[in-house]
């Protein structure tokens, strides 16, 4: 009856191990997972402060351009160019808008 006693607490204690195990390869699964949406967190944030700069720097070279058509003289030459700049700063910008909304978006999730 001892022989059954011992046996039975030895299979307890392997059950108990092998739940223990699984316990421990679950809590580092999780960290891991934690530590994963961390880094991508860090990432979206990285990417939009880079697109908001490149924002910035557009709106910049718009305000430039459209102070340029006011005041140049050869306006009607200068208009259709500028005009082309303008239009090409535009789409880059939507294109950056649409980019910074998407890590926004995906950020939500």
């Amino acid at each position: 009856q001892r022989k059954a006693h011992q046996d039975a607490l030895e299979n307890a204690q392997g059950c108990l191990s092998t739940k223990l195990q699984l316990f421990s390869e679950e809590l580092d699964a999780r960290k891991a997972h934690r530590i994963e949406q961390e880094g991508k967190i860090d990432e979206v944030f990285q990417n939009l402060e880079a697109i908001t700069t490149e924002i910035n720097n557009l709106l910049k070279e718009i305000e430039v351009i459209e102070t340029r058509v006011f005041t140049d003289g050869n306006r009607n030459r200068l208009n259709d160019k500028l005009s082309e700049e303008r239009e090409s700063l535009d789409n880059k910008l939507q294109f950056y808008l649409d980019e910074k909304n998407k890590l926004l978006s995906e950020l939500q999730e």
